[in-house]
């Protein structure tokens, strides 16, 4: 958990948004520090602003985490959904990560963490050089990847990665130094060493002729007091204190002075984090076990070297009064901690709690802890902070220490350090004005088989307004507990695995598109993120042979996967077009910024919601569609400690014009049993399914997102009565006419506290019309071009589509910006194979579907037609022989202006496969009017070989051949027949044809016209 030369600033205490939705780029605020462009000062960094860092600067993610960007370094923002992005054009950044995916890039080399920190300098060869500072970082450039670990170092350019960067000497005045002979030579020697004291800190604290804002006896400014004392090795630090917050340190050297006071600490190995008591009180000393002690610092001014300055005060020298204080805990980390079982730990001591701006005085402490060893550490916490004339707080985790939470805590297994945060506060008092109070807790274990723990904690309400000095009402202080008893064989009972449902069908995967939606959620969270995103490029879903999903990798949007491993799945339901279910019971394979393996027990799990998203342009338009629940997996908490629940409801979709966003209404409840009390969660929307239109939840494109609040019980997730409880919701539609909607939700105020689950809702209003629908077939249409017949269009075809076919009849198609549908029309000569090839004639009649947006107005007459052919391309083609094609039905073929009666048609074709190249041999004969084109190509159906048609991309061919003149398409000397199609099929057992005859092939007033499928027989191989 080393920061090193950066602070985090609170970088793990605010974690107020569970999940990021990739519907719009993130603005950063500025935490501290001033950030311009093109000379305006900014409080928000907007994605594609170029950054100049005036001062030291502290950004802020959403989930939390904190960039860090030093003084005079220019970048620009360009992430966005969730994950976040940074180019540096020069200087150097920090990065802490809460869980977020986060990168910097600079010269061709990219680095990226997901919860873990590091740093990133400019180098002179155009790249980034920088230290891991904890957790792994994996630097990427045009040659492969490289990951590095906690601790380690790295040079990197566009085309070399290396691991051998020492951290450069500080070269600008945040950092301070201290006179002496004992000055570190690595600091620079522009910065002003020792102090003379900041003004604005005694001007606070009542000296120098202030009248002062701070409470208590002013600090002793402006004195240096020499460093003394014993120095030891290999201590973990966990801290908290007003103006820098909380955070943690590792490994660091103590300095011990002669009546036990911590007089330093000083991060190593060779970093330039240094602070010193100096002229401060050793205050509330104490201990556990002389194995983790704690104290405040107060009543004097630190020195050494803390990374960073505000509004010119150094954090380094910064005074503090008799009623504020630097709170620690240290110790050696236990180096046996138990591999199960359940202690509880009673206070042994406890620095004075205290007030950032020191408005009131100390106040005094109580509270025991628990602690569930495991696969998953949970930590249970229960506190009073009581604070003279103004508050009696208390910081809880939900169950408290009978029921030790084991959600949402990080777990530094090498450092011994653990990370509650947002422990849901109760309103009230000076530091928790509102709803929105938590507190975050640090903690250490030490002695021997974790007999000892040291903890720093924070209340923080981020609605109050902090000072020039970063100074507001948050509540600091730290305590040692020892450990009162241990049952080796304690704790709840292991839930068993959980395995069941099934799917009504498999997911229906399109052959050249492997786009998909949705996403996952991972319980416990995971380097504290709770859950991916996908619906980017190139994301890949798998499943085994029962249908169930056993692997997801969202590849565009941070190359993260999960593999279902030895684990099961329970709550299983799915269609072709959605499936949801939830992972446990065993390990799973997890890869974010680096392998590693999670065992959910069967309270807890990775719930997962996967489909392919239906098109914007197929949405179905001014209608108010119902929705009924098809399946859902058990609501569960993030941290296991009940069994999983009910989640019922019903949905509407108030579709719109075209193009226009629709809303989802919900009417919908989470029902847990919360320790033998049932709470019930409405997580509603505002008029529910009877006036979707007012809804929170909007449905973009087909993209489902929502964040809003609801009226919550008294329960674990939204703990306290008549509170606001937050809900997330995103998702997607699937299906033809939009048939079904698939959600995650989560329901809560903290990620730790908060329920997962995720749901699929049918269409209940649509019949049986829905069945038949494939996606990503090929279509083929032969008809009169606008020339001879007003609306219409000639030659069309396209790839990858979604299509409708009911009993081979093609009911609808839908192309960019465009759909076909028959309309009025008579349709005739329908064949096919199912799910395969469709052909099918339409005349006499007006065509139905849109236009961009318009319905078409194009009318056949009784010999005019509409020549539809459609087809899933072949998949497993043959790599040798030759395989002669029958044909399996036709169109009869018609003349454009239908100035004659439809004829006939007859033929065959060949494939001579071959690994590199592929050739198709047509030998056709299209007769109308009295007359026969033949259409053959080089050698025929006898030699296929020499062919000058080839197969192409997506198992397609086309060509223009020239045809024996005659007949009503070529009257004169020229005449050219142009065919296209493709294989069709698994091993390619069908093959698809359209043409067009006339004088030049393209489609004119007499041009003849059809489409034709072929079926496979068996291949010779020579």
């Amino acid at each position: 958990m080393k920061s090193t030369s950066f602070n985090r600033l609170l970088a793990t205490t605010a974690l107020a948004a569970v999940l990021s939705l990739p519907v719009t780029a993130h603005a950063l605020p500025v935490l501290f520090g001033a950030a311009t462009t093109g000379g305006t000062s900014l409080s928000n960094i907007e994605p594609g602003q170029t950054i100049t860092a005036a001062t030291l600067l502290q950004l802020q993610a959403p989930d939390g985490s904190i960039i860090t960007i030093e003084p005079g370094s220019v970048f620009t923002l360009t992430g966005e959904g969730d994950s976040i992005s940074i180019e540096l054009q020069s200087g150097a950044v920090r990065v802490a990560s809460s869980g977020m995916p986060i990168s910097v890039s600079r010269g061709g080399v990219t680095v990226t963490t997901a919860g873990g920190a590091f740093s990133a300098y400019g180098n002179d060869s155009g790249g980034l050089d920088g230290r891991v500072n904890q957790g792994t970082a994996t630097v990427q450039n045009g040659s492969g990847a490289r990951e590095f670990a906690r601790g380690e170092g790295y040079e990197a350019n566009e085309t070399n990665i290396a691991g051998t960067f020492t951290p450069p000497a500080p070269g600008s005045t945040q950092f301070a130094q201290q006179t002496g002979p004992d000055d570190d030579m690595d600091y620079s020697p522009a910065d002003q060493q020792g102090s003379s004291g900041s003004a604005i800190v005694e001007e606070a604290a009542g000296g120098s002729g202030g009248s002062g804002g701070y409470g208590g006896t002013p600090p002793v400014t402006g004195v240096v007091v020499p460093l003394e004392g014993d120095e030891d090795t290999g201590y973990s630090v966990v801290y908290a204190a007003d103006a820098i917050g909380i955070d943690a340190r590792d490994p660091a050297k103590v300095t011990i002075g002669a009546n036990g006071e911590l007089n330093e600490y000083d991060l190593e190995p060779g970093m330039p984090e240094r602070l010193e008591r100096n002229s401060n009180d050793s205050l509330e000393r104490g201990n556990s076990g002389n194995a983790v002690f704690i104290e405040r610092w107060a009543g004097g001014e630190t020195r050494g070297n803390y990374f960073n300055d505000n509004n010119g005060t150094l954090f380094s020298n910064m005074g503090r009064t008799s009623y504020q204080g630097f709170h620690l805990a240290y110790g050696k980390p236990t180096a046996d901690m138990p591999a199960t079982g359940v202690a509880t730990y009673t206070l042994a001591a406890a620095t004075k709690p205290t007030i950032d701006d020191g408005s009131f005085a100390p106040g005094t402490f109580s509270g025991e802890m628990s602690v569930l060893f495991g696969p998953s550490l949970g930590i249970g916490i229960d506190f009073d902070i009581d604070m003279p004339g103004d508050h009696v707080y208390n910081i809880r985790t939900p169950g408290g220490v009978a029921n030790p939470t084991t959600g949402g805590i990080y777990w530094d297994a090498a450092a011994r350090i653990f990370r509650v945060n947002s422990i849901t506060m109760a309103q009230g008092g000076a530091a928790c004005p509102t709803a929105s109070c938590e507190a975050v807790v640090y903690g250490l274990f030490g002695g021997t088989e974790a007999s000892d723990i040291g903890v720093s904690y924070q209340i923080i309400d981020f609605s109050i307004h902090y000072d020039d000095l970063f100074r507001a009402k948050r509540i600091s202080g730290a305590a040692a507990f020892s450990q009162a008893s241990y049952d080796a064989d304690g704790g709840p009972d292991t839930p068993d695995p959980i395995q069941s449902g099934a799917v009504d069908a498999l997911l229906v995967a399109s052959p050249s598109n492997v786009k998909w939606y949705g996403g996952v959620y991972y319980i416990p969270q995971i380097n504290f993120q709770s859950g991916k995103n996908l619906g980017l490029q190139n994301d890949i879903v798998a499943w085994g042979d029962d249908g169930a999903v056993t692997f997801i990798q969202a590849t565009e949007s941070s190359f993260a996967s999960f593999e279902r491993g030895t684990a099961v799945t329970a709550d299983l339901y799915g269609t072709e077009y959605l499936q949801i279910g939830r992972w446990n019971g065993g390990d799973i394979d997890v890869f974010l910024g680096g392998n590693q393996s999670i065992s959910p027990n069967g309270y807890q799990g990775i719930v997962y919601l996967v489909g392919n998203m239906l098109g914007t342009t197929l949405r179905p338009e001014n209608i108010i569609a119902t929705y009924e629940l098809a399946g859902a997996t058990a609501p569960i908490f993030a941290g296991g400690n009940f069994a999983p629940g009910v989640f019922d409801g019903t949905a509407a979709i108030q579709f719109g014009a075209y193009g226009a966003n629709a809303k989802m209404g919900l009417d919908a409840t989470v029902t847990m049993d919360e320790g033998g009390d049932i709470v019930v969660y409405n997580i509603s929307t505002t008029g529910g399914t009877t006036t979707p239109g007012t809804s929170e939840i909007t449905v973009f494109g087909s993209q489902i997102a929502a964040s809003y609040q609801v009226q919550a019980p008294n329960g674990v997730a939204c703990s306290g009565t008549a509170v606001n409880c937050q809900v997330v919701i995103s998702g997607l539609l699937a299906g033809p006419q939009a048939r079904e909607a698939g959600i995650r939700y989560t329901v809560g105020n903290t990620a730790a506290n908060s329920i997962y689950g995720a749901a699929i809702f049918a269409r209940d209003d649509a019949g049986d019309t829905l069945d038949g629908y494939l996606m990503g077939m090929t279509y083929a249409i032969r008809s009169p071009q606008s020339g001879v017949l007003a609306g219409s269009f000639g030659d069309i075809s396209a790839g990858a589509t979604d299509i409708t076919i009911i009993g081979n009849e093609v009911k609808e198609i839908h192309g960019f910006n465009n759909s076909y549908a028959p309309g009025d029309v008579t349709v005739s000569e329908v064949g096919g194979v199912q799910s395969v090839i469709s052909w099918q004639r339409w005349s006499d009649g007006q065509i139905g579907g849109q236009s961009f947006g318009n319905p078409r107005t194009t009318v056949l007459g009784e010999d005019q037609s509409m020549h539809v052919l459609a087809w899933s391309p072949a998949t497993n083609l043959p790599t040798e022989g030759v395989a002669t094609y029958t044909l399996a039905g036709s169109t009869s073929p018609t003349v454009a202006d239908g100035s004659l009666a439809p004829g006939t048609f007859a033929g065959e074709m060949a494939v001579a496969f071959g690994f590199a190249s592929t050739k198709i041999g047509l030998d056709l004969d299209v007769s109308i009017g009295g007359h026969t084109y033949n259409i053959v190509t080089t050698g025929g159906t006898a030699t296929p070989g020499s062919s000058q048609i080839s197969l192409g991309s997506f198992s397609g061919f086309s060509s223009t051949l020239d045809v024996a003149a005659g007949g009503v398409a070529c009257p004169d000397a020229a005449c050219q027949a142009k065919v296209a199609g493709a294989l069709a099929g698994s091993g390619a057992s069908h093959a698809a044809l359209a043409y067009t005859i006339s004088a030049n092939g393209n489609p004119t007033a007499k041009a003849v016209q059809g489409v034709a499928g072929f079926e496979r027989g068996a291949v010779v191989v020579p």
